[in-house]
């Protein structure tokens, strides 16, 4: 009955539908999933004919292909764990699918755009209004900061300053008809809440972005940027707490350094309490790589990885035979996106997720889309340090705005929006 009403397929519903699933991603986990459901719902059964040839690009086979591994490895996995995760593993093709069925204009771009720079806005508002009344009524730094910052919304903080970094980038590049007082005020909101997380490496990658993008254009405003970033930098990093993790967090010390995996029990190293309570964040992922690479070769699973369901309790039992859990690394993933698909998947499974990598990549290189670029490469070196794509929020943010950078430009070339190759760079939508 509902297929019958033609005025129900409206392009403004899928747009607003796309603006709540983007605008939720800062929020809480229960209103991006409710989000996402609405959206993929009405797509499904609204889905445009002339949409299904976007079905065979890349944007979209690659991330299949990868659901297949993954699919095909919890089926035949002892363990029932990746059966259970399929749902969170799909979501990757579920938001894939919402972007490909959308109406690209650069108008309906804008909004969504816009929805995602607006509810960080709102968003990291509420967070540091929370977070100064908490200084205001005697609490230390310690108390408001990294993982205390976003708690209200049951967010990493290295994820949520990851949307605040894009958000950032958005409103740099792209014209969001804002005055230069809104932007500067935005600016001062977003870096601080970055701050706040308190993420290492999205603060050095922002900064060597940031300054990158700044000797490139000579505008003031780019420039005032930069030196807002450098004086909250330089202010919060002398706050102790803040210090401490920057210095104690980056320590690698020789006997870390000297750890080698063994399968001789007789060899193997017995970590002490002070030892791991003491192992910075640096050290903790070079210890998992080690282990995790080490055994893997060991046991001939290269190919296709433990499973998706076997991987957690393969690493548990070797992580445990170092003295290293139980209660301190128990269920941890390897804190790197490449060595988690290698351990869970194998080298085929990596190879097509590096591919999709490159594919992006070149796309947003040829297209001179600087908002395209910044989040690729900037997912790509966080992808070193952790896992983002174990959890929902990061499938859905890297899944949901790399499907809107790839296929925009494929509509907007079909529409004649196509870039001049000899043209100076757009620093615009």
């Amino acid at each position: 009955m509902i297929l019958k009403f033609e005025k129900i397929k409206d392009p403004l519903i899928k747009t607003l539908l796309l603006c709540f699933v983007v605008a939720a991603i800062p929020f809480k986990l229960n209103l991006g999933n409710l989000a996402i459901i609405l959206a993929l719902t009405y797509n499904v059964l609204f889905f445009e004919k002339g949409n299904f040839r976007k079905l065979t690009k890349g944007g979209f086979i690659l991330p299949l292909l990868l659901f297949a591994f993954i699919l095909i490895s919890s089926i035949f996995s002892k363990n029932d764990y990746g059966i259970k995760r399929l749902d969170l593993e799909f979501l990757s093709l579920a938001v894939t699918l919402i972007v490909i069925n959308f109406n690209f204009t650069k108008k309906n771009l804008s909004y969504i755009f816009k929805s995602f720079y607006f509810s960080n806005i709102l968003s990291v508002t509420i967070l540091l209004a929370i977070a100064f009344l908490g200084l205001i009524n005697g609490g230390n730094i310690s108390e408001v900061s990294f993982h205390n910052f976003t708690a209200l919304f049951d967010q990493h903080p290295v994820f949520f300053s990851m949307y605040l970094s894009l958000a950032l980038g958005i409103s740099i590049n792209t014209n969001l008809g804002l005055t230069k007082h809104q932007l500067i005020f935005g600016y001062l909101l977003l870096i601080s809440g970055i701050i706040f997380c308190a993420s290492k490496a999205v603060i050095l990658f922002d900064l060597f972005a940031i300054l990158t993008f700044c000797l490139l254009n000579s505008r003031r405003k780019h420039k005032a940027i930069l030196l807002i970033f450098f004086v909250f930098s330089i202010v919060f990093i002398n706050v102790p707490f803040l210090k401490k993790r920057f210095t104690e967090g980056l320590e690698f010390k020789k006997e870390i350094i000297d750890f080698h995996p063994t399968n001789d029990f007789s060899l193997k190293k017995r970590f002490s309490y002070d030892e791991k309570s003491n192992i910075s964040d640096l050290e903790l992922r070079y210890i998992l790589a080690k282990i995790g690479l080490y055994h893997q070769i060991e046991d001939k699973k290269l190919i296709f990885g433990y499973g998706k369901g076997d991987s957690k309790d393969y690493l548990n039992y070797y992580l445990f035979s170092y003295n290293l859990g139980p209660n301190w690394f128990e269920d941890f993933n390897l804190h790197n996106q490449y060595l988690d698909i290698l351990f869970n998947l194998g080298t085929l499974a990596l190879i097509i997720f590096l591919i999709y990598l490159y594919y992006s990549i070149r796309i947003a290189f040829k297209r001179k889309d600087y908002n395209h670029i910044f989040f690729i490469l900037f997912f790509s070196f966080v992808f070193l340090f952790d896992a983002p794509l174990t959890i929902n929020k990061g499938i859905v943010f890297f899944y949901v705005f790399n499907a809107i950078f790839i296929f925009k430009e494929l509509a907007f070339e079909s529409n004649n929006f196509r870039y001049q190759r000899n043209s100076k760079p757009s620093w615009r939508l």
